[in-house]
């Protein structure tokens, strides 16, 4: 019997070595995905939640409920310490993550959602109680 000098690797081997690659690959595309999703979601939770407290406090110092963001941005409010200040906390227009698009406030006095701040575009349920933060129509 001859001992075989070759080295290197078979067929089989090397197909076994490319499958777990890919399957590795495959596990940290979707992580990065989930990800992904996950920051778009707290980012659109953080806003919305923002855009709604200063919509209040805009109501509460004015009256009446905001028309847009960029009133909540805008809006002179006095503070406990009596410096003015933007109700919002900022100069520039959030944006949803998704879309892109600006965040509407709802200013009708009748609805029980009066106040509250919302992507136009996403897609939510009658009682407003969807939990798939992700569907949005087409911008």
């Amino acid at each position: 019997m001859r001992k075989s000098n070759r080295r290197g690797f078979t067929l089989i081997e090397m197909m076994i070595i490319v499958l777990i690659v890919a399957i590795l690959a495959l596990i940290v595309g979707l992580a990065v995905r989930n990800a992904s999703d996950r920051a778009k979601h707290t980012r659109y939770v953080t806003d919305t939640s923002a855009i709604t407290y200063a919509a209040v406090k805009y109501h509460n110092d004015t009256g009446k409920w905001p028309t847009s963001v960029d009133d909540v941005i805008a809006a002179d409010t006095d503070t406990a310490d009596n410096h003015k200040k933007p109700s919002l906390g900022r100069t520039k227009t959030p944006l949803c993550p998704w879309c892109q698009a600006t965040y509407v406030i709802e200013d009708d006095d009748t609805s029980d959602h009066a106040g509250e701040a919302y992507c136009e575009n996403h897609v939510v349920d009658a009682d407003r109680t969807d939990a798939l933060w992700s569907k949005h129509t087409a911008p």
